[in-house]
């Protein structure tokens, strides 16, 4: 969750041209029919950069690691068909694990994308890839095609598929990363093979990625037992076994005299990255969200998974029938306006919703209300109990419970136990709340693969975590001297 916990509510503009117009691919060099030139692409990606920024959690602050990204970026970019200084490469502040392109030469790759590889070369691979998105005019051909995701705000039917609850509680989509073809994916691999051999690097690190990228979906899926809310890499890049096995077929056959890998200045360069959510984003750990910097935690009842989504937290029960949205108002003018919070779900949150017992009630010496109403999701009944909290004369959150609208019980023991959590964090309370960071250790004779994954978070899967950050088998032991990633606490 963003540090402000607003909406983020403006789209992507983008002009709709109606003459097709003879543009060359720079990739292919053929000419080919587009409704948007080249100098419309730049156009466009300078509008969708401030606006991904915000989405994102902005650029990640480490000006050292960022210079990283970047001078690797512009190491690929000499080698492309468009004039490097065109390109523009990010490192975006988010544990979600991706990387995407928008036409005019915005790269962006994810701190949580760096958490799981292991080399330069395997970073140089997924830039080359999106690099060669934007010189094949991929994303542009999309747009032309009205593909191309605009961003656009979701209420919270993205969650249960009503129509009345997106009313009520509203989560902004990340929405800017359009889905590829598999041709597409191909082609932007045997460019991002191109790239990386132009560069030096070895073309294996191109498969080596994928194959990084798999493990962490495939752990990822185990952890949550369902399908991910956040967006994934291959939601948006289409993957197939075939692709990793084409791919490394086809780096085979790529000559790069004494080919760089680049491991040890890799680790180097990641030491001491935060992972997971920072501390803008507040955490998301077990069953309790505690933001440090907006003062305030809560727990949902035992057996819900927390997602920490760019405008909400949204927790999950296991069958998925249940769930619970917490956000902000985003319109400050009316966050700061006078009045009981019963008058501010009765005339403008819950305006038009069939309200029933609406009530005010205190959280922790903080004036609140709730009320409930009755929703649709997927076709079924549900009950809706919303709760507004005052927080301060600007900031009031809010608490969606959905449950279906027979199970009365269920809606009435996720309430209470949540609601009756929320509290304000003192100065020292939040200081005590630190991030999780990467830390490269060398192993020794006495370390493990148990021993070493122990440290911090991934409760239950600790040791397959391990395994996925540093590319292990699930067979594999450590061998000494080896430099491995581990997760622990840090400032």
């Amino acid at each position: 969750m963003l540090k402000k916990l607003r909406v983020f509510a403006a789209g992507l503009a983008i002009a709709s041209l109606v003459a097709c117009q003879q543009v060359e691919n720079p990739a292919t060099g053929e000419t080919e029919l587009s409704t948007v030139s080249l100098e419309q692409e730049r156009e466009m990606g300078r509008e969708a950069h401030p606006q991904i920024l915000a989405q994102f959690g902005g650029e990640y602050q480490d000006p050292e690691l960022q210079g990283y990204v970047r001078q690797i970026g512009m190491r690929l970019a000499r080698g492309a068909e468009l004039p490097a200084e065109q390109f523009t490469f990010t490192l975006l502040d988010t544990p979600v694990v991706n990387a995407f392109a928008v036409p005019g030469g915005y790269v962006y790759v994810t701190r949580g994308m760096l958490a799981i590889l292991n080399t330069e070369a395997e970073l140089a691979g997924v830039m080359g890839h999106e690099i060669g998105h934007v010189t094949a005019r991929h994303s542009a051909q999309q747009q032309k095609q009205g593909l191309f995701a605009n961003l656009a705000v979701l209420g919270a039917a993205i969650l249960t598929g009503s129509g009345d609850v997106a009313r009520i509680g509203q989560v902004a989509a990340q929405g800017y990363m359009a889905s590829h073809s598999r041709s597409d994916e191909r082609q932007a691999d045997s460019l991002g093979i191109r790239y990386l051999s132009r560069a030096g690097y070895d073309p294996m690190a191109m498969a080596g990625g994928l194959r990084a990228l798999q493990r962490h979906s495939e752990l990822i899926a185990a952890m949550s037992g369902r399908e991910l809310q956040q967006v994934s890499f291959f939601s948006t890049h289409p993957h197939t076994p075939e692709r990793v096995a084409a791919t490394a077929d086809e780096a085979r056959g790529v000559s790069v005299s004494d080919p760089e890998v680049g491991r040890d200045a890799y680790l180097d360069a990641i030491d001491g990255m935060i992972y997971g959510d920072s501390p803008s984003q507040g955490f998301a750990r077990g069953n309790t969200f505690a933001h440090p910097e907006l003062r305030f935690s809560f727990q949902v009842p035992e057996g819900f998974s927390l997602d920490n989504l760019p405008q909400a937290v949204v927790a999950s029960s296991r069958d998925g029938g249940r769930r619970i949205i917490f956000d902000q108002e985003p319109d400050r003018s009316v966050a700061s306006r006078q009045g009981g919070m019963d008058a501010y779900i009765a005339n403008h949150w819950g305006e038009g919703a069939q309200l029933s017992g609406l009530k005010r009630i205190t959280l922790d010496g903080m004036p609140a209300a709730t009320a409930v109403a009755p929703v649709t999701a997927n076709n079924q009944p549900y009950a809706a109990r919303l709760v507004a909290i005052r927080f301060d004369e600007n900031r009031i959150y809010r608490f969606v419970f959905l449950a279906p609208r027979n199970d009365g019980r269920a809606l009435s023991s996720m309430y209470e136990r949540t609601v009756g959590s929320f509290e304000r964090l003192t100065a020292s309370e939040a200081r005590q709340l630190q991030p999780l960071r990467l830390q490269v250790v060398t192993v020794d004779s006495n370390d493990t693969v148990s021993s070493l994954s122990s440290s911090a978070g991934a409760e239950g899967f600790a040791e397959q975590r391990f395994r996925v950050l540093n590319d292990l088998g699930g067979e594999d032991g450590l061998r000494p001297g080896r430099r491995v990633k581990v997760v622990r606490v840090g400032g």
